[in-house]
């Protein structure tokens, strides 16, 4: 082999150990991005699932509410008529007494 074929077989050799670094370099800095990348999908997912329990939690919360205030307010008419009644209950019996008190002032 001539020098020259030995310089050129030595330049390629040294470029492709030169290459084979830098490409080693490439993919550890590619798998370490990666594992970032992946690391910060995991938090946002964690972070994620975590919000959408409590989202449904307070869904299923509301939803007993509002079916415990459908139930109160299905009963509000009913107080309101007794409410009523009572009132014109009281109005009478408080003229009944006024009158009492008249009369009892004209003795």
């Amino acid at each position: 082999m001539s020098f020259f074929n030995k310089l050129m077989l030595g330049l390629v050799l040294g470029g492709l150990s030169v290459s084979t670094y830098v490409f080693a370099k490439d993919i550890s800095d590619e798998q370490y991005q990666v594992r970032m990348a992946q690391k910060e999908y995991d938090n946002a997912n964690r972070d994620y699932e975590a919000l959408a329990g409590q989202i449904d939690q307070v869904e299923k919360r509301a939803a007993q509410l509002n079916a415990q205030l459908e139930t109160l307010k299905k009963s509000l008419p009913a107080k309101q008529t007794r409410l009523d009644k009572a009132k014109i209950d009281l109005d009478e019996k408080t003229k009944i007494l006024d009158k009492v008190w008249e009369e009892n002032k004209k003795r």
